[in-house]
């Protein structure tokens, strides 16, 4: 049996609480927190411009002053670049962010009586978002907006051509380059997960390389890694110049 372990009184309390913060604050990444940051940046401005009554002294936002009028008329604004111009319509992942960012304001509040977005609100806004999707939709078919959205992938002529390049060039940036672009367009990865890959995560089956793939932002946790599951692998052949 192993020993049992003895609660000892030397604990620095402020330190334990200081680490749980820092684990705490882990469940976002700095990029998510940037984003939530800078969309309700766009918030407060708003509120100054229109509500100045919901903006302190201190400079931030009084939840109570919050309702669902207020919170819908700012997912209205980012819904367009014009709001007069139904053809300046923008995508849904765009207004949904800025309702992310409202529940997160909502979230690290530091009166604990509204650290959660009341269940009105929450239905109006839930509405509004479903019926924009409906008119993203729409739009797309009146031909009002592009019928595609967010980033284009990357076109095998393209690659062929960044392949080509970095295979001509000498030394290590080009090396780099063309590792990376290698691995990119072989595990089919967002460019985040690639530039975290180790060695350790790096090895062979028979002839083909084998690369774990940890986490990714379907898995932030990386829960499905440690049951290496066969769609957490992926096999990349060696093809210099051809996807």
């Amino acid at each position: 049996m192993g020993k049992k372990k003895v609660l000892v009184e030397t604990y620095d309390l402020d330190q334990l609480d200081t680490i749980g913060t820092t684990i705490s604050s882990a469940r976002q990444s700095k990029a998510t927190k940037s984003t939530y940051q800078n969309k309700n940046d766009h918030l407060l401005s708003f509120l100054k411009h229109y509500y100045a009554h919901t903006v302190g002294e201190d400079g931030q936002v009084i939840m109570a002053s919050l309702n669902s009028t207020i919170l819908r008329q700012v997912l209205v604004v980012n819904s367009y670049e014009d709001p007069t111009n139904a053809k300046t319509i923008r995508s849904v992942a765009n207004v949904e962010g800025y309702y992310s960012a409202m529940k997160d304001l909502y979230r690290h509040n530091p009166d604990p009586f509204y650290r959660r977005m009341p269940e009105e609100i929450i239905r109006v806004l839930d509405d509004y978002i479903d019926g924009f999707e409906k008119t993203v939709a729409q739009a797309r078919v009146d031909g009002q907006t592009k019928s595609t959205i967010g980033k284009k992938p990357l076109s095998v002529e393209a690659y062929k051509t960044v392949s080509a390049v970095s295979l001509k060039e000498n030394g290590a940036d080009s090396l780099f380059v063309h590792s990376y672009n290698l691995l990119l367009w072989n595990l089919m990865q967002r460019t985040s997960t690639i530039g975290e890959i180790h060695c350790q995560n790096i090895g062979w089956d028979g002839d083909s390389l084998m690369i774990n793939i940890l986490k990714h932002k379907g898995d932030l946790t990386g829960s499905s890694a440690f049951v290496m599951q066969e769609n957490d692998k992926a096999h990349g052949w060696i093809a210099s110049d051809q996807p």
